[in-house]
């Protein structure tokens, strides 16, 4: 039991007239227990009270996620979580298709909840594609949150031109900062978006530098970081995911390990990065036309004309799985 920042509790308190009730939020979690905050401290090691039922499933305590309000219950040996208030939004992991991965997530893993902004790492020294930008941009705006595209490690300043300006030949109005711990630039900027009160949330491949911006937003080496693999592949640093104050700006940032893709836990509506298309589709013979070998494709039309880049097309098949 520790005394700090209360993450936001005390307002979330207010905001539901929740004064007389134990509340907290969860502010990280290991594979079985939570750190839980309330407006007078943290609470280690508790776990989710589980039902007879739940008991004679075995189920496991996976069911919250940090960031989520909680009610709480205190006996003589432990500090339990009873229930999770409704979140505004909450963020997964997709499951793992990778051949090498020994045992496949069935489900999607819940990764954080009532997020308010989201900073989308792309590191210079990584792979990029404008495919995999987008699933993440149609996730979050499904979500209504606010983003950032932070080009990390921006002191490779050719590689950081060229990201800059293939997302911003696409998509102009997104917001797009350069960052660079080795020169310290930046820093001030992410700040500036840093509003009291709310919670960012850093997501981004393992070795993309969040780490390392974190450390410069608190001030201090408070996650230890690790090189990049030869071949451009992040080592994994942070290994769960944890809300962190950042005391200049009376904000909450969360570090996330490396995440490859993510999902959401309701389906994503693509109209929202990809309404020309979506417009286009209408005047198609079929309802459900894939835009591929069907007759009367009017997507597959505007692409001959050249109303519509093809690369486009492309890349809203590969968000759409098609």
């Amino acid at each position: 039991m520790k005394i700090v920042n209360d993450f936001g509790v005390a307002e979330f308190k207010n905001k539901m007239e929740l004064e007389d009730e134990l509340i907290g939020r969860i502010v990280k979690q290991t594979h079985h227990t939570y750190s839980v905050a309330t407006t007078d401290c943290i609470y280690d090691q508790v776990k989710q009270k589980l039902s007879k039922s739940d008991k004679k499933k075995g189920a496991l305590t996976s069911t919250y996620v940090v960031g989520d309000f909680v009610s709480l219950e205190k006996t003589e040996e432990h500090m339990w979580i009873k229930e999770c208030f409704k979140r505004k939004n909450v963020l997964s992991k997709a499951k793992s298709q990778a051949k090498k991965t020994r045992k496949v997530q069935e489900k999607e893993q819940l990764v954080a909840s009532n997020v308010d902004h989201v900073f989308l790492t792309l590191s210079t020294d990584q792979r990029f594609t404008l495919s995999k930008l987008e699933r993440y941009l149609v996730t979050f705006t499904e979500y209504n949150i606010k983003q950032t595209v932070l080009i990390t490690k921006s002191d490779f300043s050719e590689q950081a031109d060229y990201l800059v300006s293939q997302i911003a030949a696409v998509y102009p109005e997104l917001d797009i900062l350069r960052v660079s711990a080795l020169k310290e630039s930046g820093i001030d900027e992410i700040k500036e978006k840093l509003k009291p009160g709310t919670t960012t949330i850093l997501i981004g491949a393992s070795g993309a530098g969040k780490s390392t911006i974190i450390n410069k937003l608190v001030g201090t080496h408070r996650e230890k970081t690790n090189e990049v693999r030869v071949d451009g592949k992040g080592k994994h640093t942070t290994t769960y995911s944890t809300i962190i104050p950042i005391p200049d700006t009376g904000s909450y940032i969360i570090d996330t390990p490396g995440i490859k893709s993510i999902a959401t836990t309701k389906k994503t509506k693509e109209d929202t990065l990809f309404s020309d298309i979506i417009d286009l589709a209408k005047d198609c013979k079929f309802r459900d036309c894939h835009h591929l070998s069907e007759p009367k494709c009017a997507v597959k039309k505007a692409v001959e004309l050249g109303e519509l880049d093809e690369q486009r097309l492309t890349r809203y098949r590969k968000v759409n799985g098609i």
